[in-house]
């Protein structure tokens, strides 16, 4: 049985430069060893995907003073694997676009093997069975499971 992931955003309050709340969050990940699954930085805000619960009522203490938090429950997340050839942006937009009518909390591009998406527990099976097969992409999806990929449910999207 898969663990679902909080999706967690740490916004910028203007107390401290966006760099220094950025090693505060990875800082406290870090000395607390909690791992993150999936991470998306702008100037401003971190947003980051994680299936440990073990510390992260501590982590989120030591960083309200310095961030507005937001934390979404009941999610999951997806990563397709296969060939994606760097300069062939085709898969990658057909991926993206099958996937239109469901909301993604993140999306997180690999190297050329694989394309990682956050998105609600009650979607997961909508968009690996329905989205993702319809566009019969040449790629395996997984769902990770504790950090890592699972392939004994891997789900072949065929071509």
């Amino acid at each position: 049985m898969s663990r679902s992931a909080r999706c967690t955003r740490f916004g910028g309050t203007g107390k401290i430069p966006g760099y220094r709340l950025l090693d505060k969050v990875f800082h406290s990940f870090a000395r607390t060893r909690t791992s993150v699954d999936l991470v998306a930085v702008s100037d401003n805000e971190i947003s980051l995907a994680t299936d440990n619960r073990e510390c992260l009522s501590e982590i989120l203490d030591g960083l309200s003073p310095y961030a507005d938090i937001a934390v979404e429950e009941n999610m999951t997340i997806v990563c397709v694997v296969g060939d994606l050839k760097r300069n062939d942006k085709s898969f990658r937009h057909k991926i993206i676009d099958s996937l239109r009518k469901i909301p993604l909390r993140m999306i997180s591009y690999g190297d050329n093997c694989d394309v990682s998406f956050v998105l609600r527990c009650a979607d997961k099976k909508k968009a690996l069975e329905d989205d993702l097969h319809r566009y019969e992409l040449n790629v395996k999806a997984y769902e990770l499971l504790g950090g890592a990929r699972d392939s004994a449910r891997g789900l072949t999207i065929r071509l």
